[in-house]
Parts: C-alpha cells; sequence; structure tokens
C-alpha cells in the first residue's frame, strides 16, 4: 500500500548518478594534480643553478640514448644468405607490407561467400 515504485526507481538513480559524478570529480583533482606536478618537476628547476641544470639535462640525454647492435655474421655458409635477407633494411618493410596485404586478401569477400 506504502509502496512506490516511482520512488524507488528515482532513488536508485540518483544514488547511481551522485557516486559515478562524485567519482568522476574525484578521478579528474586527482589526475590534474598528479599531471601539475609532472609537469611542474620536468619543467620547473626553480632550486637548481645553471649548472645542475645542464647537468640534469645530460644525465637526461644520456639516459636516452642506446647502443647500436652490430651482430656478426654467422660461420656457416648455408646461414649466410638468410642472414643478408634479413638484416637489409627493406626487409622490416616487406614484411610489413605482406602481412598488411595479407589481412586485406583475409578481410576481402570472394565471389560465392
Amino acid at each position: 500500500r506504502d509502496a512506490n515504485p516511482a520512488a524507488f526507481l528515482f532513488y536508485v538513480a540518483f544514488i547511481v548518478l551522485c557516486a559515478f559524478s562524485l567519482l568522476n570529480l574525484y578521478v579528474g583533482v586527482i589526475f590534474y594534480q598528479f599531471s601539475r606536478i609532472r609537469t611542474l618537476s620536468q619543467t620547473s628547476s626553480i632550486h637548481l643553478s645553471d649548472a645542475q641544470k645542464e647537468w640534469a639535462e645530460m644525465i637526461r640525454a644520456v639516459l636516452r640514448m642506446q647502443p647500436i647492435k652490430i651482430v656478426p655474421p654467422p660461420a656457416a655458409l648455408w646461414r649466410k644468405p638468410a642472414f643478408a635477407v634479413t638484416t637489409h633494411r627493406l626487409f622490416d618493410p616487406f614484411i610489413t607490407a605482406a602481412i598488411v596485404a595479407n589481412v586485406l586478401l583475409m578481410a576481402a569477400g570472394w565471389h560465392g561467400e
């Protein structure tokens, strides 16, 4: 007799919308603060002298560098042609093109399907 389905639906919808809104607000504030602190730590160096800033930038540049890998050719004669083909500069683009062509052909529809 005192049951009101509309009130129940309103209450549930209100609780769900408020929970999602507050969760979104909290996540947004946390993300904003994190990105602000990250930006300040990367760009702002208030407490560093010019020499220290230069040193920090040099360290960042050194850490970004990677050594060049030089793979020695195989000793077996029968493996040298395969090594020459796979280490050629056009090998990776060719394989990528072959994979893309394979995907396109497999996705294409054929007569009678």
